[in-house]
C-alpha cells in the first residue's frame, strides 16, 4: 500500500519505509498557525496539510510537529542563531514534543495527536556549538533531532520516542486499523 506524506520529514519517511510502506513525498506549502494550545495547533497545521491535497487518490498522511515550553510554542528554527537560542531555552528543562497527524483519502480520515515530555541536559556553550555545527537543526522542530546527534542533548525522555523523531507509529498504526487498513499485511 501507497502512503502519500504531505511532508518534507525525511524521518518520517525513513520511519514507514523501514517498516516496509511505499512512500511518496508530496509536501504542501500551507499557512501554518504558530500560537495557541498546542494540541489545537498541530491538529489544525496536519489537518490544513491534509486537506489542501484532496486531489490525491491514494492514502494520504499529513503531520505537524511542535516543541511547547514554559507556555511557548517553538517551531523549526530559521537560522543558526535561533537554534542556538532556542537550544539555550531547552537546557536543564522539561519540555513537550506535540505531534498531530491526519490520516485517510477523500473525506475518509482519522485525527491523532500526542504528547512527549522530553529532558535536556544541562548544555554547555560548547555542547550547543558542537550541536550546531552538525546542522541537525535545519527544519526540525525545536532546533534538534533525538534520533541523530541530538540523542546526546537528552537526559530523559518520558512517552512515545518516535514521537519525538515526528511520527507517532502506535497511534499511527492504530489510525490505520480504525480505517480498515491492517498493516500487519503490509509491514
Amino acid at each position: 500500500m501507497k502512503i502519500v506524506l504531505l511532508t518534507r520529514s525525511g524521518a518520517r519517511v525513513e520511519i514507514l519505509r523501514s517498516l516496509g510502506f511505499e512512500v511518496e513525498v508530496s509536501p504542501t506549502d500551507i499557512v501554518e498557525v504558530k500560537s495557541g494550545d498546542p494540541v489545537k495547533v498541530v491538529r489544525e497545521n496536519a489537518f490544513r496539510k491534509f486537506s489542501a491535497r484532496e486531489d490525491i487518490e491514494d492514502l494520504r498522511a499529513a503531520f505537524d510537529t511542535v516543541i511547547y515550553l514554559d507556555g511557548d510554542l517553538i517551531g523549526k528554527p530559521s537560522d543558526r542563531d535561533e537554534a542556538r537560542e532556542i537550544l539555550k531555552k531547552l537546557s536543564g528543562k522539561w519540555h513537550t514534543v506535540h505531534t498531530g497527524f491526519v490520516v485517510g483519502w477523500g473525506d475518509k480520515f482519522v485525527w491523532g495527536h500526542e504528547a512527549t515530555k522530553v529532558l535536556f541536559r544541562s548544555l554547555k556553550d560548547e555542547d550547543i556549538e558542537w550541536y550546531l555545527s552538525k546542522r541537525e537543526y535545519i527544519g526540525a522542530a525545536g532546533g534538534y533531532r533525538i534520533q541523530g546527534y541530538g540523542i546526546v542533548l537528552v537526559e530523559r525522555i518520558e512517552g512515545d520516542y518516535t514521537n519525538v523523531v515526528g511520527l507517532p507509529l502506535r497511534k499511527f498504526l492504530d489510525a490505520l486499523e480504525s480505517l480498515g487498513i491492517d498493516y500487519r499485511k503490509i509491514i
